[in-house]
C-alpha cells in the first residue's frame, strides 16, 4: 500500500458520518435535527460547516493521524511494508458552566462500537482497526467557556 492514510481516512469518515445512530446522538446532544451539520471532520473542525453554512455546533467529532504505532516493517515479498498508523478520534463538547463528560460518553461509546476491532476488506490491502488508548482533554478559553473531549486512539495494521 503506497499511502494507506487516504484509505483509512476515507473509511473513518464514511463509517462515522454514515451511521444514523451516531448522527442521532450528535443531533440530540446539540438539540438539533439529524444531519443539521456534517458533524464528523478530518484533521480539524472548519470555521464554516459545509452543510449548515454556519460555525460547527458542539458536539462534533474530529479525527486525525497522530503517528505510527510502530515502524513500518518490510514484508517478506519485499514489495510492500506492514504499516501501523495511529489515529486520534476526539468527541468535542463544551459548556459555559460545567463539564458534562456524560453527555459525550454515549457518542464516544458509539464511535468505539463502530470502529474498534473492525476488519476492513473494502480497501486494498485490507486493514484492522484496534483501540490502543483513551483519554480526556479539558481546555478553558479566555472567556471562561470550558471545552472538553473524549479521546479515543486507534492503530491500524495492514492485512495481507
Amino acid at each position: 500500500m503506497a499511502f494507506e492514510s487516504l484509505n483509512i481516512e476515507a473509511w473513518l469518515y464514511s463509517t462515522l458520518s454514515g451511521d444514523s445512530t451516531l448522527q442521532t446522538l450528535l443531533a440530540k446532544a446539540a438539540d438539533n435535527v439529524m444531519n443539521y451539520q456534517q458533524g464528523v471532520y478530518a484533521h480539524i473542525a472548519p470555521t464554516m460547516d459545509p452543510i449548515s453554512k454556519a460555525s460547527p455546533v458542539l458536539p462534533y467529532i474530529v479525527f486525525q493521524r497522530i503517528s505510527n504505532y510502530s515502524n513500518d516493517v518490510n514484508a517478506l515479498c519485499g514489495n510492500t511494508a506492514l504499516s501501523y498508523p495511529s489515529y486520534r478520534v476526539l468527541v468535542w463538547n463544551g459548556n459555559s458552566k460545567s463539564m458534562g463528560l456524560g453527555t459525550i460518553k454515549e457518542i464516544a461509546d458509539r464511535v468505539d462500537t463502530l470502529i474498534s476491532n473492525a476488519i476492513v476488506t473494502s480497501y486494498t490491502p485490507a486493514f484492522n482497526c484496534l483501540r490502543m488508548n483513551t483519554d480526556n482533554i479539558i481546555n478553558v478559553s479566555d472567556d471562561g467557556k470550558i471545552y472538553y473531549a473524549a479521546v479515543l486512539e486507534y492503530y491500524f495494521v495492514n492485512r495481507f
